[in-house]
Formats: structure tokens, sequence, C-alpha cells
């Protein structure tokens, strides 16, 4: 049930800048990258959701990858491991979900910054800016709780309506961070929040605080 990929791609990179002006407050600043060229190795897995112990829902995904840039002394190569590991269990009628992610790259050389591990915003950091936290090596540990109190019926013309329920979705989670680049120093910035699921749970509206 896992399916494997294996990729060997030859790259350019080059750094983006944003030419637009917004009509009111502003864009989110451009990862800055390395102007180079590239080869690039890389294995990835995943394992779509699967019953295991206790009848709790596991999925798994994960890529390990290495790049060469060429020609730039300042940085040889990068080596980089990602897993994202997701696991739901029903409790009565509510749900738990868990999820925990890990990154981490090592460079020789000085790490080129489009390599480097980017955390924060609604999915990796709720509570916090996005891409806020920068690092070498980082992760990420969510825990939820799931429910489902009485919600107005919404209409949908011919196709019905809504169910008159909503999922709601407290929840904790926490960003680690270490060898940080950039403000923030190393080390746990937990947040917590609650999610809100309507529309048959096709529109998610959160509110965290870090």
């Amino acid at each position: 049930g896992m399916l494997w990929r294996l990729g060997v791609t030859y790259e350019q990179h080059r750094p983006v800048r944003v030419v637009a002006t917004p009509s009111r407050g502003e864009y989110e600043r451009v990862i800055p990258a390395l102007d180079a060229e590239a080869g690039r190795l890389s294995i990835s897995f995943e394992r779509p959701t699967v019953l295991a112990i206790g009848g709790s829902e596991l999925r798994i995904a994960g890529e390990l990858r290495g790049l060469v840039f060429e020609p730039n002394p300042a940085t040889k190569s990068t080596a980089r491991a990602f897993i994202d590991v997701g696991i739901e269990r029903p409790v009565g009628s509510h749900r738990l979900v868990w999820r925990t992610t890990f990154a981490a790259v090592n460079a020789r050389g000085a790490p080129a910054p489009q390599e480097l591990v980017y955390l924060g915003g609604p999915v990796s950091g709720p509570g916090y800016s996005y891409h806020e936290f920068v690092a070498q090596i980082g992760g990420t540990q969510h825990l939820e709780w799931q429910m489902t109190p009485p919600f107005l019926p919404v209409p949908l013309g011919r196709f019905g309506r809504a169910p008159g329920r909503m999922t709601l979705a407290p929840y904790a989670h926490a960003v680690f961070l270490a060898r940080p680049v950039g403000d923030r120093a190393g080390g746990w910035y937990p947040s917590v929040g609650a999610g809100a699921l309507l529309l048959f749970n096709a529109l998610r509206l959160d509110l965290a605080r870090g």
C-alpha cells in the first residue's frame, strides 16, 4: 500500500520579486533563493489513509532529497528530509486528530534559502505570521478535538440544504525550531485556537493565538 516515487531533475534556480502594487496593505514577502543551477535526486513515499490499531486512521508521507549546486562556491550541496504523519481516531460521535511534521536540512557550505524549513501561518503555525519561522531543523505538533454541535441548516437551492450541524474543532499547536535562521530563537512556540467546519466540512474558518 506504500506509493514510492523516484525523481531525477536538472533545475535552474532564480530569485523572484514582487512587481505588483496592492490596492491596500502589502503582499507577503517572497522567499529568497540562491541563483544557481542544480541537479536533484529525490525519493518520496506516501501511504494513503489506512486503518491502524484500535480503529485509528493513519496517513504518512515523506521525502528525502539532495541537491548539488553549480557553479556556486558558497553552497556546494544540500540534503533535506521531511515526514508528515497524521492520525485520526473516532471517539463516539467525536474525533481526535493528531498531526506531526518534521523537516531538516544539512548543507555543505551555506544552506540555500529555498531549501530551509519555513513554518508559520494557518497550517504550519496558526496564530503566527506566514513563514515567520525559518530554520535548518523544524517541526510541528497539532492536536485537535472535533465535535458536531447543532447549527443552522444552510439552503443550497436545488441541491437541498446543508445539515443542521457543524464541526467545531478546538486545538493546541506547537512549532519547534533548531538551528534557526532569522530573528526567531530556537525552541518551542505554542498556540491555541478553534476551527469551524461548515457546508459538509468544505469550508473551514480558524481563529488562533500564538
